[in-house]
């Protein structure tokens, strides 16, 4: 089962492996880029990250699109986490039902607005939220699961 699929840049890590995993009992990760599905040293060191006893695997968006509905359907407790909304976009563009995103570390850097302060956005990500959140997708930021999530859509609204 998915239980949460997050948007994170640095994907598994601390924050991800201990917080949200103890909060949501989770033991599988599936990571969605397509990048980073391309590269065997990338791949191993994020894999590297999740804790013993948790599984973890790196697949492309299209990988994602084909596999979602079994993970949908499986037994496992899975979290999904993507980099980018670029990436949560074409998953959802590909015809997966993404009802949420869960908006973790996107950090501040060069073209971008400061949100909160664990998320920070550029033009063309604003504008990937946006469209998002107008095809009905919620999109709640929070850092770790202790603290209460914020509607980015509200907080993005048209600016």
């Amino acid at each position: 089962m998915i239980l949460l699929v997050r948007v994170d840049e640095r994907l598994i890590h601390g924050q991800v492996t201990v917080a949200w995993r103890g909060a949501l009992d989770l033991d599988t990760f599936a990571v969605v880029d397509d990048e980073l599905a391309g590269s065997d040293w990338e791949k191993d060191l994020v894999l590297a990250a999740a804790p013993d006893g948790t599984a973890a695997e790196i697949v492309t968006v299209a990988d994602a699109v084909r596999l979602w509905s079994d993970w949908k359907a499986d037994a496992r407790r899975r979290m999904v986490l993507v980099q980018s909304f670029a990436s949560a976009r074409s998953i959802f563009a590909s015809g997966v039902d993404l009802e949420s995103l869960n908006v973790g570390g996107l950090h501040k850097r060069e073209g971008r607005k400061e949100f909160l302060p664990y998320v920070w956005l550029d033009s063309a990500e604003m504008e990937t939220c946006r469209y998002l959140c107008r095809s009905g997708v919620t999109l709640e930021a929070q850092n770790v699961p202790a603290t209460s999530g914020v509607n980015l859509c509200a907080r993005i609204g048209d600016s």
